[in-house]
């Protein structure tokens, strides 16, 4: 089975975003330019795509339609076959989305690494991160994955980029 990193639209919640946080992650790891706002952003938009899965596999496809980075153009069959290899979902299939937030930095010369965007470097602000996938279906052990993924804020919305392709 394919993970799919899934991309959710989240809009600014209200915070400017202009506040900078400082972010201990560890006695000798910290972490600065990451503004709280955007942190915000981020964290909530993996919380909105962990809720998302609770509506089913055709939910959680349809979140990538709804929301990648501007001018992917992967539609949800495109991103149903990458996540089921054309097979129908599991029964009961879900991912919670847990995201590192002492790992949250800045990436700004990072592109887009597939898809018809492939080496473009995206409009607005890039940030790398861990994030946990933790999936799991009906009569089935969960499995986990820690994947390194980026996401862009931009216009105050996040978006993620998935590979659909």
């Amino acid at each position: 089975m394919v993970l799919l990193l899934l991309p959710v639209a989240v809009g600014a919640c209200g915070s400017s975003g202009d506040e900078t946080a400082t972010t201990t992650a560890s006695p000798t790891t910290t972490i600065v330019g990451v503004s709280a706002g955007d942190e915000q952003l981020i964290v909530d938009s993996w919380k909105h795509l962990s809720d998302a899965s609770l509506g089913g596999p055709d939910a959680i496809v349809q979140s990538v339609a709804d929301s990648q980075y501007p001018g992917t153009g992967y539609t949800a069959d495109d991103c149903r076959i990458a996540t089921f290899g054309g097979e129908d979902a599991p029964a009961g299939y879900m991912v919670e989305y847990v995201v590192d937030e002492s790992t949250i930095r800045l990436d700004p010369e990072w592109v887009i690494d597939a898809g018809s965007l492939s080496g473009v470097k995206p409009d607005g602000t890039t940030y790398a991160m861990g994030v946990r996938f933790i999936t799991s279906y009906r009569d089935s052990p969960a499995t986990t994955a820690d994947v390194e993924v980026r996401v862009t804020i931009l216009d105050g919305v996040v978006y993620h980029h998935p590979n659909c392709g």
